[in-house]
């Protein structure tokens, strides 16, 4: 997963063994210690890149180690709750997102940092790919090539008017495709075509 992050936790554990038995085990028990510390892994290649480039990050959590790792440009803070992040993206001109391992779904973050009003900046899922354009309403990164990512971070920090664009493009696209309520019509879509 380190050397291919588009694998899924659950592809890379069957590329292991192909015994149900094993595989149901490994999932119940190890694929969230997995996919944590492959997340993490790339998280902190991100950090030092960004670092490395001088541009400053306040990350909010735990296990990113300490400010003194990132030369001054890595601010870290105590994890905070749910409605308090979703405050910081509101303040925030850019939210990095880092996908978990389900490579076809998405994360709540991605549409809570659009709907707050800030250019999100993630690496690319299935879901995302389908429903979002990048450069349009969102801004990808491809985990394969951390190295990339300052130079876009830094690209949209240094032209202001296409990074709130951007993020405007999303925030509109977010209300009206990715709120909780729009799922629940989603949903209810479903269950009246199947006469639920």
């Amino acid at each position: 997963m380190l050397k291919n992050p588009d694998l899924t936790t659950e592809k890379a554990l069957s590329e292991y063994t192909s015994d149900t038995e094993i595989l149901y085990n490994l999932n119940m028990s190890a694929a969230l210690y997995i996919e944590t510390y492959v997340r993490r892994y790339f998280k902190l290649q991100a950090m030092h890149a960004l670092a490395d480039a001088g541009i400053h990050v306040e990350v909010y959590g735990d296990n990113w180690g300490n400010d003194s790792d990132y030369n001054g440009f890595v601010h870290i803070h105590e994890r905070v709750s749910s409605a308090e992040c979703n405050r910081l993206a509101a303040r925030s001109k850019i939210c990095l997102n880092f996908m978990p391992w389900f490579k076809d779904g998405a994360s709540e973050r991605v549409f809570n940092n659009m709907l707050a009003g800030s250019l999100c900046v993630s690496d690319p899922s299935g879901y995302l790919t389908e429903h979002y354009t990048d450069c349009k309403d969102i801004v990808y990164f491809d985990l394969k090539r951390i190295v990339d990512l300052p130079v876009r971070v830094k690209y949209f920090l240094d032209h202001p008017s296409e990074a709130v664009a951007i993020a405007e493009a999303g925030r509109k696209k977010a209300i009206d495709e990715d709120t909780w309520l729009e799922r629940m019509r989603t949903v209810l879509s479903f269950m009246d075509e199947d006469g639920v």
